[in-house]
């Protein structure tokens, strides 16, 4: 089945856990970063390839068109890497359905500009185009009141 990489069979154990609402319909429970060998991994380098893993729980439909993202800030500019259809066109968010546990990847190369530090990570979902901060509100847990959840610390090492 060509949804069987996004919507999980179980409930995963991410390592790094989440307790938030977004838009009273869609609950992030946590996240995991993978080196390109596929391994768990608790730091990244900058200007290598790493696969950051966000795990959500569907508690209700949610109409419109959407994305989800991950920021990890730095100044002046973050990474930003956003999730639109059609990336999600075998099972766009619109589609998703009360029960469903969706795994989503996002692909994390961060700039060479990231020196040795922890970095804050947000998550979120974004409304179509995603080029603004149009967002579906974080109504429950640790957010920045932008609409973006305070998922944790990301620390890049030499």
């Amino acid at each position: 089945n060509p949804i069987d990489r996004i919507v999980l069979p179980d409930e995963p154990s991410p390592t790094h856990r989440m307790n938030a609402l977004i838009g009273n319909a869609i609950e992030p429970l946590g996240w995991d970063m993978f080196d390109s060998s596929g391994l768990m991994t608790e730091s990244v380098r900058a200007g290598v390839n790493y696969r950051l893993r966000v795990f959500y729980r569907v508690l209700a439909p949610v109409t419109g068109n959407h994305c989800t993202f991950v920021h990890i800030e730095h100044n002046p500019t973050r990474f930003s890497s956003e999730r639109r259809e059609p990336e999600w066109v075998r099972y766009p968010i619109r589609l998703w359905q009360k029960g469903d546990v969706i795994a989503d990847d996002h692909a994390v190369v961060l700039p060479m500009h990231f020196r040795v530090g922890n970095y804050r990570l947000y998550v979120g979902i974004g409304n179509l185009p995603c080029s603004d901060d149009s967002r579906l509100p974080v109504s429950r847990g640790e957010h920045d009141g932008e609409h973006r959840v305070i998922a944790g610390t990301v620390t890049v090492r030499p």
